[in-house]
């Protein structure tokens, strides 16, 4: 290691390469780890360092050790400090993608055994894959992208939840009772405002509502 190069350098350089090569953006890792962009900002330019807990989190995470956030070099050169070897990245979107096309399969073998076994003509069973898909793609959203797909996610799954609710009651229940229970839709109205808020909630760690303080303290001096 260069003496003449300051730890936090080193390390936020390190950071900074190892955050690119996963293709994040400083917003999408800051939502991994429940921090703010402004936080991770300051560590890749060196002006703060994560706490020790954070660090090894972050290294856990990129699958490199301690040691390879403290020492200059490329890669390769810092190989012995690799947790593993590199493999491909998992491709989320195709996963998303097969795993989405299951569910209407599912729905028609549904609508087939219905009529086969009961003749009954189960025409919803092609409506209720959405909800289903949608909440697949919230789970992974929640796995795997950022707090804004979640968020999305969230609120069409609620909004195909509560429409396929509707429509199920105006088929099952008599006499068209289920029909005049058209509020039920108006559910989705809290629950997107409910999905929107939080969306903007945020617990700020303790490092972060430091750094808050002493930001504040420099700018009062």
């Amino acid at each position: 290691m260069n003496e003449n190069v300051p730890l936090k350098s080193i390390v936020a350089n390190n950071l900074t390469e190892l955050r690119k090569e996963k293709g994040l953006t400083q917003i999408q890792l800051a939502e991994l780890f429940n921090y703010s962009d402004k936080a991770v900002s300051k560590w890749e330019r060196g002006d703060t360092l994560p706490d020790l807990e954070t660090l090894k989190a972050l290294a856990d995470y990129y699958q490199v050790t301690l040691d390879y956030l403290v020492h200059e070099g490329s890669r390769k050169e810092k190989s012995q400090y690799l947790l593993k070897e590199d493999k491909e990245p998992v491709n989320t979107k195709a996963i998303a993608i097969i795993s989405c096309m299951i569910a209407p399969l599912i729905c028609v073998a549904v609508y087939i055994s219905l009529l086969l076994s009961l003749q009954y003509n189960y025409w919803l069973a092609f409506l209720w894959w959405i909800p289903v898909d949608f909440l697949l793609l919230f789970i992974f959203a929640w796995l795997w992208w950022g707090k804004v797909q979640r968020t999305i996610y969230g609120i069409l799954l609620s909004w195909a939840m509560v429409v396929c609710t509707y429509l199920e009651l105006g088929v099952d229940l008599p006499n068209g009772i289920g029909w005049q229970v058209w509020e039920i839709i108006l559910v989705g109205i809290p629950l997107t405002i409910a999905l929107l808020l939080w969306m903007q909630v945020r617990i700020k760690p303790k490092e972060e509502i430091t750094e808050t303080k002493q930001d504040e303290n420099m700018a009062s001096e």
